[in-house]
Formats: structure tokens, sequence, C-alpha cells
């Protein structure tokens, strides 16, 4: 996590440093104060991402503490778009002409929604959080307002099963993922270190869940049935928790990735 502020901050101050001009209007900056928004899921099924926000938030906090940027403070919007597109889209839409940058927006749907905003409306988007392919896909010229630092999912994916493997000896692997490109991103990750493993390992389950599911009980039984010594999981936080939990429950305690 204090990683993760760092970077927003970092990211923030250069975009902030080097993108305001000293003579023209930009919007959301004035002499004392640079306005950023920031559209999170503080209620709902992916809540728990939204303490990025806060934490981003109290990084500003700190920073406006000992004297700002370039003599200005920072002062965020936060507002709530319990992790649905159309709330987001609706959110930044309200913070069109108010903000000079948009920061964390969080979620594949939310960023392939909204990924034509920041280059019509010229505001910066700094470290949104999904699928990168989705701006990997858009012409050069349409990125010139977007900051992106989170990993492609299939190489994250990639990467930890390839870990297990060769660092923890994972032999059976089973993957619990979000039923969207967030867990078949994932999925792909995934059998791609498999197979470059050349027979050390095998995949004997995907579990998928529904984002609007809380009873994951079948779900950790599925993943025991299967005889998983490694669990991959990619969730939100809070289903990354309760599949934990039920496979307590029933005394199966796997390697969890």
């Amino acid at each position: 996590m204090k990683k993760g502020l760092l970077l927003v901050g970092t990211l923030l101050a250069l975009v902030l440093i080097f993108s305001i001009p000293t003579q023209a209007k930009v919007p959301g900056v004035t002499d004392k104060e640079v306005v950023v928004g920031w559209t999170t899921p503080l209620s709902g099924p992916a809540a728990l991402w939204g303490v990025t926000a806060l934490g981003g938030r109290a990084y500003a906090d700190y920073i406006n503490s000992i004297g700002g940027v370039n003599g200005r403070k920072i002062k965020v919007i936060l507002k709530d778009d319990g992790y649905n597109p159309t709330r987001a889209l609706s959110n930044l839409q309200e913070m069109k002409g108010k903000v000079f940058a948009v920061c964390g927006l969080l979620g594949t749907a939310i960023c392939h929604a909204a990924k034509d905003f920041f280059y019509e409306n010229k505001i910066p988007l700094v470290t949104a959080y999904g699928n990168v392919r989705i701006w990997a896909k858009l012409p050069k010229d349409r990125l010139h307002y977007v900051f992106i630092s989170y990993p492609d999912y299939e190489d994250e994916a990639h990467y930890m099963t390839a870990y297990s493997i060769k660092k923890l000896g994972s032999k059976k692997i089973a993957l619990f993922g979000q039923n969207d490109d967030y867990g078949k991103m994932a999925m792909v990750g995934v059998k791609k270190a498999i197979a470059e493993a050349g027979g050390k390992a095998k995949l004997v389950r995907f579990v998928p869940y529904e984002v609007t599911e809380r009873a994951l009980g079948t779900h950790a039984l599925r993943l025991k049935e299967s005889g998983a010594d490694t669990v991959v999981i990619y969730t939100t936080p809070t289903h990354g928790a309760l599949i934990v939990k039920e496979m307590a429950k029933i005394g199966y305690r796997p390697k969890v990735l």
C-alpha cells in the first residue's frame, strides 16, 4: 500500500509539474489549488478496493502539509461509483471542467466504458486499475492523457503461477476467478506458465464466481474436490477473503496466490 501511494503521488506530481501552463487557464487549477477527481467503489461488491482512493487522498493531505506542488494545494473530489460503469461515467461527467486530472479509475468494465473520455476532454488519467489491453488497443494519439502503472492480467497470472511452480513446488493448480475478463485473462496466464513448465504441473480446475455472489461454500468445495495443492485467486478483495474463509471451514488449506 505504501509503495502504491508513493507511486500515485509521484505520478500525480509529475503530471502537475509538467502539464500546467504558466499563463493559460486550466480547469481545476488556480494560483492556490489543483483539483483532482477520483471515482471508485466505496460501496458495493468491490468496496474494499476503495481503500486505494482513501490512501490517495491521505497522500494528497501529506503533500499539502509540506507545501503542496509548486505552491498549490491538492484538493481531491472523491465520488462513489459502486463498481458500476454507468455511475462512474456520470461521476466523470460531473467532474468535467472542475478537475485538472482523474486518479485511480478502478475496474475493467469502467475503464472500457470511459476509455475515450480523457482524450475527448483533455483530462489526464493517472493510474487506472483495469485491463491494460484496453489502452493498448487505442491509437497512440488517444493515449496522450493516459498514465498506466497497473500490470497486464495475463502477465501477472503467468508470473505468479510460474513462481509457484518453480519456487513453491506446485503440482496441481486451480484458479478461482471473477467470471469476466479479469478471471478469463488470468486463466490465459496460468495456462501459459503451466505449458512452459513442461509437465511439472497441471491445471485441475477453474472455478468462476459472479461479482454479486457472497455465498462461496460450494465454490470452496469444488476447489477442494479438484485436489489442487495451489489456488490462484483473481477476485475482488471481498471475494478473496470470503473464499479463503470458506476453504478454511472445510479444512482445505492449499497454497494461495
